[in-house]
């Protein structure tokens, strides 16, 4: 991880990703650890590029397995945890705003925080308004990576 990501990201997105926007953290630590993960990355990506910003994500997908699913428990998760977490929810989340670009991405993830503030948000939750934010069936891909 690089520096500036932990500090100028990283810390400050776990307060929004867990303090404010809060979640399950056995079964749902993905809603705070992996969009922490996933802001930062664009955050980085503005200021960077593309391959540096992802690099902490990609690395765990380099070089461990990972839960197709990453909304397990820990005890589901188990060995996979952290790549799994760190590396494919991010990486889930680039591959769906890729082609849309890191504004309409911090544009969701901005909305997403204002719309949930002081809240207990659940996976089945975040999906549902991650479809209607983008108004249409999103099922195939969510659920290629979520269990909801």
């Amino acid at each position: 991880m690089m520096k500036e990501e932990f500090l100028h990201g990283g810390i400050p997105l776990f307060y929004w990703f867990y303090y404010i926007v809060t979640n399950r953290p056995y079964t749902d630590a993905w809603l705070d650890e992996g969009l922490t993960e996933f802001t930062t990355a664009l955050y980085l990506t503005e200021k960077y590029n593309e391959s540096r910003a992802f690099s902490f994500s990609n690395h765990f997908l380099e070089y461990n397995e990972t839960s197709n699913i990453v909304n397990g428990s820990i005890d589901y998760l188990g060995n996979y945890y952290v790549p799994t977490v760190y590396g494919r929810s991010p990486m889930k989340m680039w591959e769906f705003f890729e082609e849309k670009g890191t504004k309409e991405a911090l544009a969701f993830m901005s909305e997403y925080y204002q719309d949930h503030r002081f809240e207990k948000v659940t996976t089945k939750e975040f999906a549902q308004y991650f479809e209607d934010y983008f108004e249409g069936e999103q099922s195939e891909f969510l659920s290629s990576w979520l269990d909801y």
